[in-house]
């Protein structure tokens, strides 16, 4: 299904109600989902972000097993409300995500096109008489202008929190089997700005927690603001492949598990809940600056 205005076209598919084309002033600025280094494009993470340990996870005295990252971005939406500048999709909850998941559920993601940005609201809701565990995060890969792979630097991120720059970031690390460290390290940023190098990425994601950030502009390889990511999550990843054309900027409700987790789904950091009958909302803007 496809939207537009005078300066973005979206393009989003049934299967994970995910975003595969976004155009701005006719340049392609989504990863268009090469296999050689990345499938996906945008997908929508639930209901977990990231692994549960040995892809096993516990609700009182039962396990349950769920894949990275969860079902939704493999799960057929159905498309509920359409304008000429708004997309809304629904997911909800089945026999088939009962047997991983045991929560019903209903998602709704939300796209509005407005001038130069783009909305993502995603709303989950609770329509059980018990609370609710789940994660949710966003994923979308954005293209770098002009790429290159023999170039020492692919581009530049910037980092802001209440419109104040940051000038350092505490990451926490990930092992080998993208599990969470306990360790942390510090990110210095030259001249506020994290350069995107060959390397960057040489160790997987960068995981910052703890609202360091609610922006993040992404620069060209002259130091030329052209997106930025603006989002209300406590959480933000950063990734990308080795030295591929894209890196993915991911507002997160919820993080991976740590290594050697084995708590219950209630003891999983960064876990979200929902009593009964609630909703819980998660927006995220994109604006296009050049």
């Amino acid at each position: 299904m496809q939207i537009s205005n005078d300066h973005l076209a979206l393009t989003v598919a049934h299967r994970g109600a995910e975003p595969v084309s976004l155009l701005f002033n006719g340049r392609e600025c989504l990863w268009q989902g090469n296999p050689s280094f990345w499938k996906r494009h945008a997908p929508i993470l639930f209901p977990i972000v990231g692994k549960v340990y040995d892809n096993t996870y516990r609700v009182g005295s039962q396990e349950f097993h769920l894949s990275q990252h969860g079902f939704a971005r493999d799960s057929d939406f159905d498309l509920v409300h359409q304008t000429s500048t708004t997309l809304t999709f629904s997911l909800q909850s089945n026999a088939a995500t009962l047997q991983s998941y045991p929560y019903p559920f209903h998602l709704t993601a939300h796209y509005q096109l407005s001038g130069n940005q783009l909305l993502c609201q995603w709303v989950v809701e609770n329509p059980a008489d018990q609370e609710m565990y789940f994660m949710i995060g966003a994923h979308p890969a954005f293209n770098y202008p002009l790429f290159h792979p023999d170039d020492p630097v692919h581009g530049f991120l910037q980092f802001f929190r209440h419109n104040q720059p940051v000038n350092t970031l505490t990451v926490t690390q990930l092992g080998q089997q993208g599990y969470a460290l306990p360790n942390t390290v510090e990110l210095p940023l030259a001249d506020g700005l994290l350069p995107l190098t060959p390397g960057t990425f040489r160790h997987d994601a960068l995981v910052v927690e703890g609202c360091q950030a609610d922006r993040v502009v992404m620069l060209d390889k002259q130091r030329q603001p052209f997106l930025q990511v603006s989002f209300d999550a406590p959480l933000f990843g950063l990734w990308s492949p080795v030295n591929a054309p894209f890196c993915c900027i991911e507002p997160w409700y919820g993080r991976t598990d740590a290594e050697g987790f084995s708590g219950s789904i209630q003891q999983r950091q960064h876990i979200q809940h929902l009593a009964p009958h609630a909703s819980f909302t998660f927006s995220h803007t994109l604006t296009f600056l050049a």
